[in-house]
């Protein structure tokens, strides 16, 4: 049923022409249609109680549910799915694949003036929208024609042709193989790494290479797409803005690459700037973009969800922020989530209820419980390897969590996070978590004591001055803020 929701999600979003004809209305498989359409959980078992007044071992529900799937994967193939995807390079790319699949089944019976006219046209289609691999095909289905015809010469030339393509073809795969292992490693952590930098700023000077080679507007955009992740992980603020607006400018000067996975990174890059430079009022703008252009059927509406709870944490919109986490939890996609992201907002979830406490407004937060602080523990352990983000903040809203339930125990706690800042904070995070975390670790090796307290809280303060026009990427709140609550977890040394 999963397979039927995902793709009922994809013909929603623009149904053809031919949807009555091959899903007729008053059918079967237009009631199951609609029972997937209408949202919720639809599983197996209630779809063939509705239908067929069975279970789905049903024959009958077997078969309708494969018919489905059939006229719905016809469907797709006819779909555009966004008004964005009727003008890029997709839409031209699958036009230009099924014009040269006809011209193939031509050639299979030894047609080929067709072919060949096919062939010449998508040629220059591809060229048009710097197609390579469409236009290696073209050159391929060239060289079959003439060889069919007898024309050495012609099918000398396009050989030539073929094989200057095939090595641009394969350095545009590399190309777009580097820009998805930088962002693959960005997808579950908070952490921003010297190390990601370090790759980024390899995989550039690869990609410029590229681009000095072969003058195309893809190996640019990939170019500008590695350096968004880079200019975000050193949080050079300089940097990240030039590098959007050189996105956008290119987006703009060609069009055709303008893609729904493309914008979502940079829409997404740029609410994350304008948290990071603390320009809350202009993240709002792009946020409401991104709702409108993500799902929860595609799950790329929790990635946005995100950064809005961080956007609202940081606006100090705590109820706002309890009102998404219920709407998250109570998503049925949730559960389908990768358990490294459900972990995520585990830590989100924990983070609120904290400071609902701190504050002296305890709230019933969904995704925590503070009586069962151990299922905590293990919902958590999967980001256990981003040591400066999501790990970072677990740490120290763990030891608040202690504190808070009186059975922190100081001494042990405050050994682990000495070791904790010499592996992995000390070299690897931004001034900014380097100083907060030194205070945290005074604080719990002086067991909060109120005079320590207030001297670490001013010292704090005072290191901070120097960045406190900026945030970054792993301050769930801003530090400066969460040293102030933590006046609540003070004690002299009697009470102690």
């Amino acid at each position: 049923m999963d397979l039927i929701r995902e793709m009922v999600n994809v013909v929603e979003q623009d149904r053809p022409k031919t949807f009555n004809l091959l899903i007729p209305r008053d059918s079967k498989l237009k009631k199951l249609y609609k029972l997937v359409a209408a949202g919720g959980f639809l599983d197996d078992v209630s779809a063939a109680s509705k239908l067929y007044q069975s279970d789905p071992g049903d024959k009958r529900f077997i078969m309708l549910k494969g018919s489905l799937i059939n006229k719905l994967s016809e469907l797709i193939l006819a779909t555009n799915h966004s008004e964005l995807n009727r003008r890029n390079y997709t839409k031209i790319k699958f036009q230009c694949e099924r014009q040269m699949t006809i011209a193939r089944k031509l050639l299979y019976v030894n047609v080929y003036h067709n072919a060949e006219r096919i062939a010449r046209r998508v040629l220059r289609k591809a060229r048009k929208y710097d197609l390579i691999e469409v236009e290696l095909e073209c050159f391929l289905t060239l060289r079959k024609i003439n060889y069919l015809k007898g024309f050495t010469s012609e099918v000398e030339k396009y050989q030539q042709a073929a094989t200057g393509l095939m090595e641009q073809a394969k350095v545009m795969d590399v190309s777009k193989g580097l820009v998805q292992v930088v962002l693959s490693e960005t997808k579950f952590v908070r952490s921003q790494s010297h190390t990601l930098v370090t790759k980024c700023r390899a995989y550039m000077e690869e990609l410029s290479t590229y681009h000095e080679r072969y003058e195309s507007p893809f190996l640019r955009l990939y170019y500008l797409r590695v350096a968004l992740v880079a200019a975000h992980q050193q949080n050079d603020f300089v940097e990240w803005g030039r590098v959007l607006e050189a996105v956008r400018a290119h987006l703009k000067a060609y069009a055709h690459l303008e893609t729904e996975h493309v914008m979502l990174e940079v829409n997404i890059s740029s609410l994350k700037y304008f948290i990071a430079t603390a320009e809350l009022g202009q993240a709002r703008p792009v946020l409401k973009k991104l709702i409108k252009s993500t799902s929860f059927e595609a799950f790329n509406r929790f990635e946005v969800l995100v950064e809005e709870f961080q956007l609202l944490m940081h606006r100090g919109a705590y109820g706002e922020a309890l009102k998404l986490l219920e709407m998250v939890h109570e998503e049925p996609r949730f559960l389908e989530l990768d358990k490294m992201d459900r972990a995520a907002w585990a830590i989100r979830s924990a983070y609120l209820f904290m400071i609902g406490h701190m504050l002296g407004e305890p709230m019933k937060v969904p995704g925590f419980d503070f009586k069962k602080l151990h299922k905590f523990y293990h919902d958590c352990a999967p980001i256990s390897k981003d040591k400066t983000g999501y790990n970072l903040q677990f740490v120290i809203v763990r030891v608040i969590l202690l504190r808070l339930k009186n059975t922190l125990e100081y001494d042990s706690e405050a050994n682990n996070l000495k070791v904790y800042y010499q592996r992995y904070i000390k070299e690897n995070a931004l001034p900014r978590t380097r100083a907060f975390y030194q205070c945290f670790v005074r604080l719990v090796r002086e067991r909060f004591e109120e005079k320590a307290f207030y001297r670490e809280r001013d010292e704090l303060i005072k290191n901070l001055a120097d960045y406190n026009d900026h945030l970054e990427y792993n301050e769930l709140i801003r530090f400066e803020l969460l040293i102030l609550l933590m006046e609540q977890l003070t004690s002299t040394r009697k009470e102690e």
